[in-house]
């Protein structure tokens, strides 16, 4: 789970048997059928050495047989350095090869700071690294914290989450906080979650597989995310610093604007907008820290002189920027030019300034840092520095609070069980869409697809089947549109693509893919029919200039496909040439 705020991630699946333990292919089959279960959170399946050493053993076949897609299992291969008699090295890269080509994430077991193997960690390119339950042990000295910075670092630079292993204690997961691991498992954590009564052990919980649905969970992203918008300034506004006597009133009123300035973005343009009226300064940024990656991300730079840092990214712990982050507490320095950690910013030149560094933090929460610049050495006082931060305080507060409002609002719109966007955003923000078309005078083509008797799935296999055929049919979908597009699980096995700028034709082309997608589905379990669906075609605005009449006429062209005998695509184009329906 994420240590900051206790939401889960990830499962990571330990086998526990009564009697002869079960060879290690039935344990991975007994993981994958519980993975297909668990919402959005993967499970962290394992693979010992052996096992991958084995020229029969395929991990994607295995995955398909149990209906698990990518998004649903990360692989856990065992640290390379751990090489078994079979050569388990060549065998851990040849999966990890396998898996990507496949689009599975891996990860790696048992890491340590200290001794990992750069090269062969690259070569296998993890999801997760999970770091050796003594690591922990060992990051009081500073050697170790030292390997640890690099590590996440690296990680950075990978794309991989590090994760702590065996949280024992507060005290652990406070200082694996501290040094920048946000990632842990352990029973301090959470106690094991056992499906199966008859092994459960004292201080296990005990639970039915439709309690995962009711966790709170964090996505985690995956692939490439897009880069935060950076927002540049050139001209730096100077106005009046306010004086003590009023200074109690305006922070009433700027927390006010921070707090009522709704989205993360906004906070942050109302705080620099602030910091001038509060301390003086030639320049100012606001980095936002991304743990996943160990890198400080510029979102707002004021000041000519920092245009060059819109194309920049730095490590956490790079520059007086990324040390005084670390560090946690407001800093204050007299001369960048002397000040050892001092990074250079590109096409710059070595003039000596003075510099204000305020980590933006709200709590367990280390958002990101704020710098203020003056030119010229020892341009700051105590005074400043206070000043600073105090609004950095209120600054942090306020943009936890709207990413906050911002993740409710995403969960909020999202389908618990397939992950994609539900009724609720259609109904929300789906008549933005439309009016925002006819205003460019372009055209969205809706799918509406609806499973052909998937009531049969629910009742001869069970709920738990169903959900997992969903899944199936979600990732298609998905995978069958463009990243601009939108997905919704609209009922029960009733879906409605969105497609922007999107004509007759081009829709007709991406229901024909899904339908052939969907013929490639393996039904979960070795059991049920091949899943089919029934799809029908619209366009806004050659059929309505409302969605709403658009949905409903695709609706209609839907069901001309079930009366085809289903697994059928239908225009309503054609029920209008055809006469079957008023025309427009």
């Amino acid at each position: 789970m994420d240590m900051s705020d206790g939401r889960v991630v990830a499962y990571d699946a330990t086998g526990r048997w009564a009697g002869c333990r079960p060879r290690a292919v039935e344990l991975v089959d007994l993981a994958l059928g519980r993975a297909a279960h668990l919402g959005v959170a993967p499970m962290l399946v394992h693979l010992e050495p052996d096992l991958l050493a084995d020229p029969c053993f395929d991990p994607v076949t295995h995955a398909r047989a149990a209906g698990c897609g990518p998004a649903e299992v990360v692989w856990m291969l065992p640290d390379p350095r751990h090489r078994s008699r079979e050569g388990g090295l060549t065998a851990t890269q040849r999966h990890a090869e396998r898996l990507a080509q496949e689009g599975f994430r891996v990860g790696l077991d048992g890491v340590s700071p200290l001794t990992v193997a750069w090269e062969e960690v690259v070569a296998t390119r993890p999801a997760f690294l999970v770091m050796a339950t003594g690591a922990v042990e060992q990051l009081g000295a500073d050697s170790a914290a030292a390997a640890l910075a690099g590590l996440l670092a690296f990680c950075g630079h990978l794309g991989a989450r590090l994760v702590a292993s065996g949280v024992d204690s507060d005290a652990t997961s406070r200082l694996l906080l501290e040094a920048g691991v946000f990632y842990g498992m352990g029973d301090h954590l959470h106690g094991p979650v056992v499906l199966d009564a008859g092994l459960a052990l004292e201080g296990d919980l005990v639970v039915r597989p439709s309690w995962f649905k009711e966790r709170s969970v964090r996505r985690l992203t995956t692939g490439t995310r897009p880069e935060p918008e950076v927002r540049f300034l050139p001209a730096m506004s100077h106005p009046d610093v306010i004086d003590d006597r009023h200074l109690a009133a305006m922070l009433t009123e700027w927390s006010g604007q921070l707090t009522s300035a709704g989205d993360p973005g906004a906070v942050l343009q109302a705080l620099v907008e602030i910091v001038p009226q509060l301390v003086p300064a030639d320049r100012i940024a606001v980095f936002e820290a991304d743990w996943d990656r160990y890198l400080l991300r510029p979102r707002i730079l004021v000041g000519e002189a920092l245009q060059p840092l819109q194309d920049v990214t730095y490590t956490l712990n790079m520059g007086i920027t990324g040390w005084a982050f670390l560090q946690g507490q407001p800093y204050r320095c007299g001369s960048t030019a002397e000040h050892p950690e001092a990074a250079p910013i590109p096409e710059q030149d070595d003039a000596d300034e003075s510099m204000i560094v305020v980590p933006l933090i709200s709590g367990a929460a280390r958002l990101g840092v704020l710098d203020l610049w003056r030119d010229g050495a020892d341009r700051y006082s105590e005074r400043d520095l206070e000043r600073a931060a105090l609004l950095g305080k209120l600054g942090a507060d306020a943009w936890c609070a709207a990413n906050q409002r911002a993740e409710l609002a995403e969960r909020v719109v999202t389908d618990t069980v397939t992950g994609l966007l539900n009724k609720r955003w259609w109904e929300e923000l789906a008549p933005r869409e439309a009016a925002q078309a006819l205003r460019s005078k372009s055209s969205i083509g809706v799918l509406l697809v609806d499973l052909d008797g998937f009531k049969s799935v629910n009742d001869a296999h069970g709920h738990a089947s169903g959900d997992v055929v969903l899944k199936q049919v979600a990732r298609t979908l998905t995978s069958a549109v463009r990243s601009g597009d939108a997905v919704v699980r609209f009922g029960g096995d009733e879906f409605v693509l969105l497609l922007r700028d999107c004509d007759e034709k081009g829709a007709q082309e991406v229901a024909t893919e899904v339908r052939e997608a969907l013929a490639r589905l393996v039904p979960p379990n070795g059991g049920g029919s091949q899943v089919t669906a029934s799809i029908g075609i619209a366009i806004l605005p050659d059929h309505g200039h409302t969605l709403e009449d658009v949905v409903g006429h695709a609706d209609a062209a839907m069901y001309r496909a079930k009366a085809l005998g289903r697994d059928q695509i239908a225009l309503y184009s054609s029920l209008v040439a055809a006469g079957e329906v008023p025309g427009w």
